[in-house]
Order: structure tokens, then C-alpha cells, then sequence
């Protein structure tokens, strides 16, 4: 049975696996090479959450990232089956070549977790440069 998880629960519950706690959902992003490979990322988390993914799993696919938000629609909050799906996806996004990266005030400033290349470095590495930009407040964009 789902139990509502608050704030803080779920927060912990995820912050190890590269999720965050942002206004009443569980969200990451993991960024992409190529819109194939993002499209490609969403439909393996799609899979991974099974009947699941209707009723807890937004996917939004773009160029350069893929953005996954948890969120019971029938609670309206996290659960505990939010939680379990994170790890699900977590795991599922390691074996396409991308790795957790902790976000929010602690990881890379902006609020949202993101999953970084595993070649560790989407800066210097000519695979995966994203140039970015910290605006003020925190909050980055990629272009």
C-alpha cells in the first residue's frame, strides 16, 4: 500500500540516488547527446515503471535533456511507489551511460538533480559540452 511521504521523508529517500524534493513531486533530469538518445532514455524509464508510469511518471524530452517528475495523481503527493520508481529509473538511466549527479542547494545549484554523462565531465568532454550560464538567484540554462 502507498504511503504519503513528507517533505523531508522523501527528500531523504531519493537524495542518494540523484532525485530531489521540489514542490510536492520528485524530480531529475539527465542529460543528453541527441534527441534519440533522449526519447530513447524516456521510453526505458517508461518500461522500467510498467502500469505504474500512467498515474505517477511526467517525462519532458528535449534537445539537450530528459526531465522526469514523480508524483502520485491519486494523492496528489509523494509516496512511498514514488520513491521506488525513482531508484527504478536511476538505474535504468546508469545503463544508458549516464550517472546520478546530487543537485539542488548542495549539487549543482539550480534546484533540480541532474544526471551527468558517465564520462564524468559534460563541460570538457566535446561529447557532451553544454555551455551553461548561472543567472542570477541560481538558476542555470543550458544552450
Amino acid at each position: 500500500m502507498e504511503q504519503i511521504l513528507s517533505r523531508q521523508q522523501a527528500s531523504e529517500a531519493v537524495q542518494d540516488h540523484g532525485w530531489r524534493y521540489l514542490l510536492g513531486t520528485l524530480q531529475t533530469s539527465a542529460l543528453v547527446g541527441t534527441l534519440a538518445q533522449a526519447v530513447s532514455v524516456a521510453a526505458d524509464a517508461v518500461a522500467v515503471c510498467g502500469d505504474d508510469a500512467d498515474r505517477h511518471l511526467r517525462i519532458d524530452v528535449r534537445l539537450d535533456r530528459v526531465v522526469f517528475t514523480l508524483q502520485s495523481l491519486d494523492h496528489a503527493a509523494v509516496t512511498t511507489r514514488d520513491v521506488e520508481l525513482a531508484r527504478r529509473i536511476s538505474a535504468t538511466v546508469g545503463k544508458s551511460g549516464l550517472l546520478p549527479e546530487a543537485g539542488g542547494r548542495n549539487g549543482n545549484g539550480n534546484g533540480n538533480a541532474t544526471v551527468r554523462p558517465a564520462c564524468g565531465d559534460r563541460h570538457r568532454c566535446p561529447e557532451h559540452r553544454r555551455d551553461s550560464t548561472v543567472l542570477e538567484g541560481g538558476l542555470g540554462l543550458y544552450r
